[in-house]
Parts: C-alpha cells; structure tokens; sequence
C-alpha cells in the first residue's frame, strides 16, 4: 500500500501506523520510504523565518516522527527505512 501521511502530524503518522498494523495480517513489515520534501523560498536573504521552519518540519522532523512511530513494528521484522532526498 501506499499511504498519504501528513509528516508534521502526530495524528497522521499514528493513523497510518494503526493501518498498517490493522492491514498487516501475518506479513512481514519490510519497510518505511520516507518521500516528503518541500522547499519553500529560494534565497535565505528573502526568505521568510517560517519558511525556514516549514522545510525543517517536513524535511528533517517528519522523517524523525515517522522512524520513531514504524520503529517497533521495523525492529519485530528487521525492516529498512529509506530515506529519498532531494536539494530540497
């Protein structure tokens, strides 16, 4: 499955671990592809302070929210967690 998860959401990153433990059925849980990025601003001269605070709510905290809450459900399998990254 595919899931859309909302990575500054708390709420939305235990929803989708509650699916997957509810959809998992007797599967191994192999892993969790972290893909959200966003850039928001292209100079830091006239970029917004919130900006700044957005890109590293999804880029950096998000895949930090989303490890930590699949983690019990990586370690019973030995999953992979792969983190896609762009210039964001």
């Amino acid at each position: 499955h595919v899931l859309h998860v909302d990575v500054t959401k708390d709420d939305s990153v235990k929803e989708a671990v509650e699916f997957v433990k509810r959809n998992l059925g007797a599967s191994e849980f192999w892993a969790v592809v972290n893909n959200a990025g966003i850039l928001k601003g292209f100079s830091a001269e006239l970029a917004h302070l919130n900006d700044f605070k957005d890109c590293l709510d999804v880029n950096t905290l998000g895949t930090i929210r989303v490890v930590k809450a699949f983690l019990p459900l990586l370690k019973q399998s030995k999953g992979r967690i792969v983190n896609i990254t762009s210039g964001a």
